[in-house]
């Protein structure tokens, strides 16, 4: 029995003397590479490095550069288009206009809502949507009136008087491209709501839309559809 621990005494202090050098040669190697990292690191990427380094100089030049021209930018929007004064025109220029296709929206579906009476045989319906469209012409004419009374501004004077509308009007059969200043074409735009209120029950039960076919009162109702989202 001693003679059989002496045995594994003897392998168990070889394997370790053998793990101790075979450690040793490890970080010798380790030692030996970092020394000589550190004698090439100098001449690794050498002349790349230059040229990185310009490269990135060159990056944070750009940058500034754009920082620079949106800092400017945003000062001259800032200075013409988003002060007080040019807000309150903006906001005078909708609230004079924006009324004009808000009532041709509706005159739209007034008109729908004739199609859908006329195609159901509903004259009480039919009328109603009649009336509503006669309504709507007078209201977008008397309230073109009061806004062209009271512009405020040069600016809206100009607009009403010299703004050019381009739009569409079936003439003889076809349509012709027509130009009017917003003052006059706001006002023509709002008769043709009457007018296309004017068209028969019986015509309405028709599909058919061609303006060579059709009667002068329904090509009124063609003329809003198209110009409706021109101006």
């Amino acid at each position: 029995g001693g003679g059989d621990e002496d045995i594994v005494q003897d392998k168990l202090e070889q394997q370790c003397a053998t793990s101790g050098t075979s450690s040793s040669q490890n970080d010798s190697a380790r030692v030996k590479a970092a020394k000589w990292l550190e004698t090439i690191s100098g001449n690794i990427l050498g002349p790349e490095q230059k040229d990185i380094m310009s490269l990135h100089s060159r990056v944070k030049a750009l940058l500034l550069l754009l920082i620079s021209v949106a800092t400017t930018g945003f000062v001259l929007i800032d200075q013409g288009l988003l002060t007080e004064q040019a807000m309150f025109r903006n906001i005078q220029l909708i609230d004079k206009t924006g009324f004009n296709r808000g009532y041709g929206f509706i005159s739209t579906i007034e008109l729908r809502e004739m199609f859908l009476a006329a195609r159901e045989g509903d004259p009480y319906k039919f009328e109603k949507a009649q009336s509503y469209l006669y309504d709507v012409s007078e209201k977008l004419t008397e309230q073109h009136m009061i806004n062209y009374e009271h512009l405020g501004s040069q600016e809206l004077a100009d607009f009403y008087n010299k703004k050019e509308c381009q739009f569409m009007v079936p003439v003889g059969g076809v349509w012709v491209n027509r130009s009017l200043a917003y003052w006059q074409y706001a006002i023509e735009y709002a008769r043709h709501f009457s007018r296309a209120g004017s068209t028969s029950m019986e015509e309405l039960q028709s599909n058919d839309m061609n303006v060579a076919t059709i009667s002068a009162e329904k090509a009124n109702i063609a003329f809003v559809f198209e110009n409706t989202h021109r101006n």
